[in-house]
């Protein structure tokens, strides 16, 4: 039996800010508060959800492009 470990968003949003050489600037709020998530279940800062900010930074993140970006893309959308 295999156990499927998901990352922290905290990790997923290090590599998008490393790989995103000019962030989206209607993006770049949720990336703030994808980067102090630990887990889509915590409570971010402003007081949404970790979903909602997670869900916000995709819908927002149209001009995030190339093969790492769909698959970190992908990923946080497992996630909500």
């Amino acid at each position: 039996m295999s156990t499927i470990t998901k990352r922290r968003v905290r990790s997923i949003a290090a590599e998008i800010e490393a790989d995103w050489p000019k962030i989206s600037p209607n993006a770049r709020p949720h990336l703030d508060l994808l980067h102090k998530l630990d887990d889509v279940h915590d409570t971010a800062a402003n007081g949404q959800s970790g979903r909602a900010v997670v869900s916000f930074f995709l819908a927002n993140a149209s001009t995030y492009k190339g093969v790492k970006a769909q698959e970190l893309k992908a990923e946080l959308r497992t996630m909500v």
